[in-house]
């Protein structure tokens, strides 16, 4: 292992730090290795010459002990280099303590290899410091208290006592001041350290907090609410604003699973959101659906779900965080759009059908005036001449009932509606009596079976052109065979829906015809009189007013026309105005 110089930049992170730190330790370990080498060889030579020989030998455990240490540092076995070091000293100190009197103040060395083993085995190692310390307030206890070890001690002479208490001071100062500097040396880098970091940690918060600052308005500017899935526990944290988003209250949603998320997806989108979800986790493919959430009144919004998941490594999914933003208003106008384009796609076929057919039906009429005009120009014959008058005369009345349906048509679209109280049968009344002149109209029974005073609230002027068209299609196909042809006009009330019912015994409708009756220009024989526009009219103006037209019919045995209505009751009514 390299070791590093002191100059090392103060921004120490913690894996630098540690290495240096323990760098420090065993340089130091080898410092005091050396010193315990000098310190062996100077007392053999000391006790050598101050006749004290008997304690040359016991100095080789020292000598033996800091050698074998600097073997195993060179080992990289810094652990048990400083083992061997420190029990090699304690034993050593046992010896010599127990030998010599106390005077030569040789007991100082138990503090030195105590401080020696806290500081250079330090924190990571406290199990091996604490053992040698231990082993060193052992030592000094056992020898200076008890008689365990006992040893005859040497005649010394007080200049030898002096001497060595002299020299045993003055290495224990240096090896505590050394063992100090160290420990403060390590104490100022890691003061620095925590400096350094406590200053990056209060740069990286004011940034994370600014960062948030800016993250949290962009999420409220955005209108986007927030989802992080802790998938091993299913637990899903919703953010204030996506619960805002949807009404719900904190307690709500506290503590989501999956499960309570997946209840309040639309029925038809959770199908497409569970393959869109797996379809991420198993492939890793983007996650974005747009699905339909449903709020905390029952009611439904639209929203574009996106979200990225974590994988551990084992390819386990163990969170996913997400995103809702709200597009309801995106969607109803895009279904807008859609239904405009639907309508407008409508109103050019029909505009194109228009334009065919009423061209077509002003040329028919008009080309056969002219023929007849040509016809009455080469005829002498009064009688001739009166029957093509009356030819043409049916022929103009052809054209300006026409006429007056593209009108009705143009009216339908154009204006709004007006609704006002009628008499139904006073305006039924009316409108049998303008068609009365209409080819075996007098033959046909028309009957009108409801009471006279029946009064209903709706567009006199569109309901009147209703009812024209179907008893004019119910007298124009009047069955001519039938002995006694009629058409029933009745009334009734069914689920708040006012129902006018015109029911007739004629030819009736051809199963594979009743879904075109009511398309416009609509004819079900080329030899068919009239425009093809009067069901299709009295079906836009039924709905126009809010109400549905509908019919039931058989072959040969007549045809029955529905048209329901917004209706209210006299009695209903009053009662309503009367809560007002």
């Amino acid at each position: 292992m390299s070791e590093t110089s002191d100059n090392n930049d103060n921004g120490f992170s913690i894996d630098t730090f540690s290495v240096w730190a323990l760098e420090k330790r065993i340089r130091l370990t080898r410092q005091i290795a050396f010193l315990a080498i000098v310190i062996s060889l100077f007392y053999l030579a000391f006790d050598y010459f101050n006749g004290a020989v008997e304690y040359i030998p016991y100095y080789f455990i020292l000598l033996l002990g800091a050698n074998a240490c600097l073997i195993l540092l060179r080992l990289k076995w810094y652990t048990a280099a400083k083992m061997t070091l420190m029990l090699s000293g304690v034993t050593l100190l046992a010896i010599l303590a127990s030998w010599e009197t106390s005077e030569t103040g040789v007991f100082m060395y138990f503090l030195v290899v105590a401080v020696a083993s806290l500081t250079l085995f330090g924190a990571e190692e406290k199990l091996s410091a604490f053992i040698i310390v231990g082993a060193s307030i052992s030592g000094f206890y056992i020898v200076y208290f008890t008689n365990w070890i006992e040893f005859e001690q040497l005649p010394l002479s007080q200049s030898y006592i002096d001497q060595s208490f002299l020299i045993n001071f003055s290495i224990c100062i240096v090896a505590l001041v050394t063992m100090v500097y160290h420990i403060l040396t390590i104490s100022r880098k890691y003061e620095e350290r925590m400096h350094n970091s406590q200053q990056s940690l209060i740069g990286l918060t004011k940034e994370l907090t600014e960062s948030r600052k800016r993250f949290e308005l962009a999420i409220q500017g955005s209108s986007v609410g927030i989802w992080d899935w802790d998938v091993p526990s299913d637990r899903i944290f919703i953010s204030p604003l996506l619960l805002k988003m949807l009404d719900y209250t904190d307690d709500k949603l506290v503590g989501i699973t999956s499960q309570r998320l997946f209840r309040i997806l639309h029925p038809e989108d959770q199908g497409k959101f569970k393959s869109v979800l797996n379809d991420h986790f198993t492939n890793s493919t983007p996650f974005r659906i747009e699905c339909r959430l449903r709020k905390a009144d029952g009611s439904y919004i639209w929203v574009l779900d996106t979200g990225q998941a974590q994988w551990d490594k084992k390819g386990n999914v163990i969170r996913m965080v997400g995103t809702i933003l709200d597009i309801d208003d995106r969607r109803k106008a895009f279904k807008t759009v859609e239904e405009q384009n639907e309508l407008l796609a409508k109103t050019n076929e029909e505009l194109d059908r228009f334009v065919y057919s009423t061209s077509h039906d002003l040329k028919a009429p008009l080309s056969s005036i002219l023929g007849l005009i040509n016809v009455a120009e080469m005829s002498n014959d009064p009688t001739e001449f009166g029957d093509i008058l009356s030819r043409m005369r049916k022929r103009v009345g052809a054209l300006n009932g026409f006429i007056a349906e593209i009108i009705d048509y143009s009216r339908n679209t154009r204006l709004e509606v007006e609704a006002s109280s009628i008499n139904l049968k006073d305006l039924i009344a009316e409108v049998i009596d303008s068609l009365k002149y209409y080819e075996d109209s007098q033959r046909i029974a028309i009957s009108i079976e409801f009471d006279d005073d029946l009064l209903i609230n709706s567009d006199r002027g569109r309901l009147k052109i209703i009812l024209n068209n179907l008893i004019a299609n119910a007298i124009k196909y009047h069955n001519a065979k039938q002995k006694n042809p009629f058409i029933k006009i009745q009334w009734d009330f069914k689920e708040g829906l006012g129902v006018i019912k015109i029911v007739d015994n004629g030819t009736g409708i051809e199963d594979s015809l009743q879904d075109k009756v009511f398309n416009m220009f609509f004819r079900a024989t080329e030899s068919s009189e009239g425009s093809g526009l009067g069901l299709y009219i009295a079906k836009e103006m039924t709905e126009k007013i809010s109400g549905q037209l509908s019919f039931e019919s058989n072959i040969g045995e007549g045809t029955t026309f529905y048209i329901h209505i917004p209706h209210k009751p006299i009695a209903e009514e009053v009662v309503t105005t009367q809560s007002k």
